[in-house]
């Protein structure tokens, strides 16, 4: 962990030297992914503080090691979930999929992602926009050991080697209108 702090340091201040001033300057593009624990609201009712503790510091210790060796950055933690930025669709497919992998020997932990590639406002560390928002729903509809990501994005993963499935359509919450989705794994 003493490791990262460095990396995310000389990160941090590089995005902060590169801020001009106006909201223009503050987008980027990139991939955003959200990776949750599903049903882990139903097992922390079974579990005493000490055990979801450790439950929570495992989950973020192998996401923050799996997101940096993997080209990403954490933008932060929600409970359960944790966000993350890469600089394209395919280390973020690789960085939800190798989360989950890491966890497939663990019943109690049910890793789900969801990722969106396009342009967010990067402010202080933190990300926003409607891709954020979109990668946020899709790591809800996703199924434990799934990973869910808009269709138009599917020719750039598949050309890295990531396998492809329809998922449907899926009206999103706070979203017009139905979704057309995949589920990536790996070839």
């Amino acid at each position: 962990l003493q490791a990262l702090v460095p990396i995310h340091l000389d990160l941090a201040i590089r995005r902060q030297r590169n801020r001009r001033g106006s909201v223009m300057d503050e987008t980027t593009e990139g991939c955003v992914g959200f990776v949750d624990l599903a049903g882990s609201t139903s097992l922390s009712q079974c579990l005493a503080p000490g055990e979801l503790g450790h439950m929570v510091d495992r989950f973020e210790e192998v996401a923050h090691e799996v997101a940096v060796n993997r080209g990403g950055r954490i933008v932060k933690f929600i409970g359960d979930e944790v966000m993350f930025v890469t600089p394209d669709a395919n280390s973020g497919c690789d960085i939800a999929l190798a989360l989950i992998e890491a966890f497939a020997a663990d019943p109690s932990m049910n890793p789900r992602g969801g990722l969106a590639m396009g342009r967010m406002l990067d402010r202080g560390g933190d990300c926003y926009g409607p891709i954020v928002n979109l990668a946020a729903r899709l790591a809800e509809e996703a199924v434990p050991g799934e990973v869910l990501i808009p269709k138009e994005t599917c020719p750039v993963v598949q050309d890295a080697g990531l396998r492809c499935e329809p998922a449907g359509r899926r009206q999103l919450r706070g979203f017009a209108e139905p979704v057309p989705l995949v589920s990536v794994s790996r070839a």
